[in-house]
């Protein structure tokens, strides 16, 4: 049997602070994973407790303590060094049972905008545990789910909690509070949990309120939802009655929109097709309807031989109940559709002006 001793200490003999390393070297932590993986690793207790009390992955895990009554079913225990490298050397030669992984590590793909977000993560579960303010301190560092830091793989540009967040690989950190959560995304994705976390390479930080979960979450669970026209969406943290939403949105829409404030709020530019862009792009994107109209007459008058121009006013009155301003521009949009032709277009404007008559006659009713 091969023993490996593995220490680290700074010039000044520090080996530690505050239960964690006072440094962060990632070719130091490269080396240890490399050297433990699929081995046996024996470490003390409070070594152990600064884990939060879970296993390193990949390897069996011994405690050393000298206290009789300490129990834990996620490592072997033992009372002296002696017993744990016997044991290490009587398991090199015998089979051993594999215990299900406390907590199983989870992987999760979402199509966004115009590509996809990877989320990996590990799922402890509560297992009759108080979580949020006991099991997971409030106002401390949480590595966001167990084993690993969680990481988040990015594709494209996404706008993550309101900022710009490049192509990338990111891991997510937070620290929970009662009334509002600090949301974390940090540069380096290779950390194990938080060991080795450090600020300066941080890249986002923002504040989350908490809501109560719809129900309860007896294991931590990371998914997508809200998804909605507009190109947004949320990463939702669950776990016991918590539920914690990430504002996502897609960096389109974004771009859209700021292109719209710029050219048309701010320089009120009189451009037809930029208009009427904007009028059909608040429109599909159930933003305010009122502006788009706006934006949409605006753009009818600067150019009436446009087709698409009626075509969607008639759509944004209808919708405001403005029933026979709706029909007199669905009856403007046909005139053109004729005049170019468009078969699909007359076949259904004809059966919406009918249907529009109906409505503006049951109105005046």
């Amino acid at each position: 049997m091969i023993i490996s001793a593995i220490a680290a200490m700074s010039s000044n003999r520090v080996i530690g602070r505050n239960g964690d390393l006072p440094w962060h070297q990632p070719r130091d932590m490269k080396f240890f994973k490399e050297t433990t993986l699929g081995h046996h690793i024996i470490m003390g207790r409070n070594n152990f407790a600064s884990l939060d009390y879970r296993p390193l992955r990949g390897r069996v895990n011994i405690v050393l303590t000298r206290d009789p009554f300490f129990i834990t079913s996620s490592a072997i225990v033992m009372h002296s060094i002696e017993e744990a490298l016997s044991f290490a050397q009587d398991a090199g030669t015998k089979a051993t049972l594999k215990a299900p992984t406390a907590s199983p590590d989870a992987t999760l793909i979402q199509n966004f905008g115009e590509s996809d977000i990877t989320v990996t993560y590990g799922r402890p579960s509560a297992r009759g545990r108080k979580i949020f303010g006991q099991l997971i301190p409030f106002d401390s560092l949480w590595r966001t789910g167990a084993n690993d830091c969680t990481a988040l793989a990015l594709r494209e540009t996404v706008i993550i909690g309101g900022k710009k967040i490049p192509a990338g690989k990111y891991s997510l950190f937070s620290i929970p509070a009662q009334e509002e959560w600090t949301l974390i995304l940090n540069r380096d994705a290779t950390l194990h949990g938080a060991f080795g976390y450090d600020s300066q390479v941080d890249i986002h930080r923002f504040k989350v309120k908490p809501e109560a979960a719809g129900r309860f979450y007896e294991t931590f669970t990371i998914e997508f939802g809200d998804f909605n026209p507009r190109g947004e969406s949320s990463l939702n943290l669950m776990w016991e009655n918590t539920l914690v939403k990430i504002p996502l949105q897609t960096i389109a829409d974004f771009n859209n929109m700021a292109e719209i404030q710029k050219r048309l709020i701010d320089k009120q530019e009189k451009n037809a097709d930029l208009l009427f862009q904007a009028a059909a792009y608040y429109y599909a994107t159930k933003r305010d309807i009122q502006q788009a109209k706006i934006w949409v007459e605006a753009a009818e008058k600067l150019d009436d031989k446009n087709f698409s121009m009626p075509n969607l006013a008639q759509k944004i009155y209808a919708d405001l109940g403005d029933y026979p301003t709706a029909l007199a521009a669905a009856q403007r949009a046909l005139v053109l559709a004729e005049k170019e032709k468009l078969s699909s277009a007359i076949k259904d404007l004809n059966k919406r002006i009918a249907d529009l008559q109906k409505r503006a006659s049951a109105d005046k009713n």
